[in-house]
């Protein structure tokens, strides 16, 4: 058993291994326009509807909130957290059905990063399962290639929030009409309640 686990993760780590870790921290951004004086923004142009940010321009409130939703041994693992993986597996049985999950914010980057969902595409079990363990490998590869605030960082920004919204600058811009550095304790919660249901919760739908 433990030699065919140790195949299976060297298997996995070899095919992650080909994948490009500077991609992590590429994410298209629209072209700010400023003013003459430097600081005035004019508008933007091309790319997508993100604004990218350090990890200290976003308020801490925030980051608590998503690493609670989200992972909350995210500055204890090291990308996957076996724990979790653990706990869902057990109710996952216990309902028959896959009612949660044991992703990592680490897992999800490198989901967001190199398996872009396709809704037309319609795949497997065998498929998705193979696609889960190959986020699991990349995912070590992140945490093993950046610090846990650099993968915070790009997680946040570039994360989707419904409506064409990507990163949490563009969406505290466009739900709260402030910068990222100051959403508060309830704004934090909300935000982060969004993000497994984007369109879904979107308060655009329901405002109350």
């Amino acid at each position: 058993m433990l030699f065919c686990a140790i195949l299976v993760a060297t298997y996995y780590y070899a095919r992650a291994s080909q994948y490009d870790m500077e991609k992590v921290a590429e994410m298209p951004a629209r072209t700010l326009v400023y003013a003459r004086d430097g600081k005035t923004e004019l508008g933007r142009l091309h790319g997508d509807n993100r604004y990218i940010v350090h990890h200290d321009q976003v308020s801490e409130h925030f980051k608590n909130a998503l690493i609670s939703r989200e992972d909350a041994r995210f500055y204890k693992h090291l990308g996957i957290d076996l724990r979790s993986i653990a706990r869902a597996t057990v109710e996952n049985i216990k309902r028959r059905r896959l009612a949660q999950g044991g992703s990592t914010l680490s897992i999800q980057l490198a989901e967001n990063t190199y398996f872009q969902p396709d809704s037309t595409v319609k795949k497997s079990k065998f498929k998705l399962l193979d696609q889960k363990f190959l986020e699991m490998a990349i995912a070590l590869r992140i945490e093993h290639k950046f610090e846990k605030d650099e993968i915070l960082e790009h997680y946040m920004n570039r994360i989707f929030w419904g409506h064409s919204i990507r990163g949490i600058e563009a969406a505290s811009r466009a739900y709260f009409e402030k910068p990222a550095s100051k959403i508060t304790l309830s704004e934090a919660a909300m935000l982060a309640g969004i993000i497994r249901g984007p369109n879904a919760f979107s308060p655009f739908r329901d405002i109350e």
